[in-house]
C-alpha cells in the first residue's frame, strides 16, 4: 500500500525536478520563506485545528493501516480533501496579498521581485503538495473504500 503513495509522489517529484533542471534554474530560486510558512505550514496547522490533532494524525496513517475501517478511511478522505483545499486557498491568499502589495509599491523597483516571487511560488508550493501528498493519499483511500464497499471483495 505504501507504494501507492510513494510511486505517484516520486513520479511527480521527478517530473518537477526534470522541469527545474531543464530550465537551468538554481534550486534556491524556488525557495521563499514567506511562501513556505504560508502554504505548507499555516495550511496544515489550519486543517489540524479544524479536524483536531488526533484525527489529523490518523489521516496520515489510516490509508496505510490494513486494519483501518471504512469510517476511519472516510474521515481521512475528508481530512485530505480539506488539506488540499487549504493549501490552495492559502496559496491564493498569499498570492493576492503579495500582488496587491507589489502594485502598491511599484515606485520601489527593489520590492517588485520579492512580491512577485511570493505571488508565483505560493501556488507552485500548493500544486507540489497536492501532487506529492494529497492526490496519492486520496487515491489510496478511495481505492480502499471502493474495495471495502464492493460486495465479496477485501479491503
Amino acid at each position: 500500500m505504501l507504494k501507492r503513495i510513494l510511486l505517484p509522489s516520486l513520479a511527480a517529484a521527478l517530473s518537477m525536478a526534470g522541469l527545474f533542471l531543464s530550465w537551468d534554474a538554481n534550486g534556491w530560486t524556488y525557495l521563499d520563506l514567506l511562501s513556505l510558512l504560508l502554504v505548507p505550514v499555516a495550511g496544515t496547522v489550519y486543517v489540524f485545528l479544524m479536524h483536531g490533532w488526533r484525527p489529523g494524525l490518523r489521516a496520515w496513517t489510516a490509508p496505510l493501516d490494513p486494519a483501518a475501517d471504512a469510517a476511519g478511511l472516510r474521515s481521512a478522505d475528508a481530512y485530505w480533501k480539506a488539506q488540499a483545499a487549504s493549501w490552495l486557498w492559502f496559496a491564493l491568499g498569499g498570492g493576492l496579498v503579495s500582488l496587491i502589495d507589489m502594485f502598491k509599491n511599484l515606485a520601489d523597483k527593489t520590492q517588485i521581485g520579492p512580491r512577485l516571487a511570493v505571488c508565483v511560488i505560493s501556488p507552485l508550493y500548493a500544486a507540489l503538495l497536492m501532487l506529492l501528498l494529497a492526490l496519492p493519499y486520496r487515491s489510496l483511500i478511495r481505492r480502499r473504500l471502493a474495495g471495502a464497499e464492493a460486495p465479496g471483495t477485501e479491503a
